[in-house]
């Protein structure tokens, strides 16, 4: 039997009266009807996989949040090398392997002003042996980096190191001056790899591991965002954008096709029961919302939403090809993450499961398909903006 996906009501394609003189008794009776089907695929004016460009405007701060990221990230994987020379003097971004001992500072005639030396041996949680020690500013305890660079293997320093006021980790010392005997055992050159280079090592391409500093930042940011409340950060609206941009470029590439008008119908009663319930929490009187709810009110809604509404539903077709042809699934732990989520933000009050699930799946198949295109077949220019406030420069660089 023939399967179709029917939208909206069935129509009987002759009259009732005319079927109703049809009609005899004992005799074969043929009933026609007339119902729009749900297109099985989008018109597409090219290919839906012909490479695109589009470009998004970033702030300054929200790049250089996800250069830092970036520089963390090579940084982690910086492999290291010993050097040839035999008297190698360390230097910055050096990985130096170091034995710290600790000492109470003496100082001459008890003058804090000038250079202590080492008294009694202490017993202390800071030091130890063989210890890795990046040189780089603000790593370990204040001025040892500074001491060791330049320094070559075998060679000793003394640190004088004055502990802050208050020390909860070790509160023997707070306060205390100590003078530290730092013996560096090796040095080795740190060789940080460039982000080709990184892409290949982790076996992605320059692409994919940009937008994985894309995506680890902008979760970042909309958990701190979530904390503070206000509105979407700076990676959150720029992926917004992306994905929008994305969805224009479907919608145009599949314009010729035609869209049954009872799923326009349906669409735009949906957005017109959102518009007035939009409108009744923002404070309208149920007289004027009344005076809208009527055909006339609708029909003249529909007129003005139509060419939204068919862009929305050209983009949802065109989503759910691409996902059909490049096999892009949600997993149900997905949609049962969302639905909770959902669950909760509705606590206390009824809700359509069914309906639930099906958005979910929507807007998670979205989601995907616009990664996919992303990664694949558009090509994305990221133009750098003057940042709006100084709130930007403080974001938190977040672990990649």
């Amino acid at each position: 039997s023939l399967q179709v996906r029917a939208v909206g009501q069935a129509q009987f394609v002759a009259g009732q009266r005319e079927l109703a003189r049809s009609y005899a008794p004992g005799e074969p009776f043929v009933m026609e009807v007339s119902v729009d089907v749900w297109p099985e695929a989008p018109v597409w004016n090219m290919a839906w996989d012909a490479p695109f460009e589009i470009t998004v405007e970033r702030s300054e701060g929200d790049q250089r949040v996800r250069q830092q990221a970036m520089d963390a990230l090579r940084d982690r994987y910086a492999s290291v090398v010993d050097p040839e020379e035999e008297e190698y003097a360390a230097a910055l971004g050096d990985l130096a392997t170091i034995d710290v001992v600790g000492y109470e500072a003496i100082f001459a005639d008890g003058d804090s002003a000038t250079t202590p030396t080492k008294g009694a041996k202490l017993d202390l949680a800071v030091g130890g042996e063989n210890l890795p020690l990046v040189l780089a500013p603000g790593k370990f305890l204040p001025g040892v980096v500074e001491a060791v660079l330049g320094s070559s293997k075998g060679s000793v320093v003394d640190v004088p190191v004055t502990f802050p006021a208050q020390l909860p980790r070790e509160p023997s010392l707070a306060g205390k001056t100590c003078v530290f005997e730092v013996t560096v055992t090796n040095v080795q050159r740190r060789e940080i790899p460039d982000v080709p280079t990184l892409a290949a090592a982790l076996n992605t391409t320059v692409d994919a591991l940009e937008r994985r500093i894309d995506d680890t930042v902008t979760a970042a940011q909309q958990q701190q965002q979530q904390k503070q409340g206000g509105p979407p950060s700076g990676g959150e609206a720029a992926q917004q954008v992306v994905n929008t941009k994305i969805e224009t470029v479907l919608a145009e590439r599949c314009a010729e096709t035609a869209i049954p008008d009872a799923m326009v119908t349906e669409a735009a009663r949906q957005k017109f029961a959102v518009m007035l319930a939009d409108m009744r929490s923002q404070g309208t009187p149920d007289a004027e919302i009344q005076k809208m709810i009527s055909k006339d009110g609708f029909e003249k809604y529909k007129k003005v939403a139509s060419p939204a509404v068919l862009r929305e539903l050209r983009t949802k077709l065109a989503v759910q090809y691409i996902a059909r042809e490049k096999s892009i699934v949600v997993e149900q732990d997905e949609i049962d993450e969302q639905l909770q989520m959902v669950k909760a933000q509705y606590e206390g009050s009824e809700i359509d499961e069914q309906k639930a699930i099906e958005r979910i799946t929507d807007e998670l198949t979205r989601l995907k398909v616009c990664d996919y295109l992303r990664d694949n077949v558009a090509t994305v220019h990221v133009v750098t903006t003057a940042d709006d406030d100084a709130a930007s420069e403080q974001q938190p660089v977040p672990s990649t």
